[in-house]
């Protein structure tokens, strides 16, 4: 349970594994890095603990939150959402924003209620951080999407030294 994931909400966190990217600063490697997802994979919750817990705190929580790794990169992503919805709750998707055939869909289904795009570094040294070279354009054809959507998003990113 969070009261500060989701703005003005309170939510249940739902983190998901896999990222396709390798930020230096990650603070959820465990959900990230193959061999610490190996390691940790016995405490993974299944989907049926998950809304088992969600039914318990009914009239409790407004909303879940759907981080990472990096979500849309789960094959079941949409249908996870659908599930989710269908029990009245808020959804704020939380995203690195490089996969905007995904975000797109979700968001003309209109699957989400909240965005939030983790913005890892300004784009001219974006790569010197996140360490993969993918297009730029992804990222930015994100924020177009979500310009457009019509829902609450937000742009944030981690201030290191």
């Amino acid at each position: 349970m969070s009261f500060v994931d989701y703005p003005e909400h309170i939510a249940a966190v739902c983190f998901t594994v896999g990222c396709n990217l390798r930020c230096r600063y990650c603070y959820n490697p465990e959900f990230v890095l193959p061999e610490q997802i190996a390691r940790t994979s016995q405490d993974l919750i299944e989907e049926d603990a998950f809304f088992a817990f969600l039914e318990q705190r009914r009239g409790l929580l407004d909303g879940v939150v759907i981080c990472g790794g990096e979500p849309t990169l789960q094959a079941d992503l949409e249908q996870f959402i659908r599930k989710v919805k269908a029990r009245n709750y808020k959804v704020k998707l939380d995203t690195n924003g490089f996969l905007p055939n995904v975000l797109g869909r979700i968001l003309e289904q209109q699957l989400v209620d909240y965005v939030a795009v983790d913005v890892k570094m300004s784009f001219g040294h974006m790569h010197e951080l996140i360490q993969q070279r993918l297009p730029l354009k992804y990222l930015r054809a994100s924020f177009e999407l979500l310009q457009s959507a019509g829902i609450p998003y937000e742009y944030r990113t981690t201030l290191i030294k």
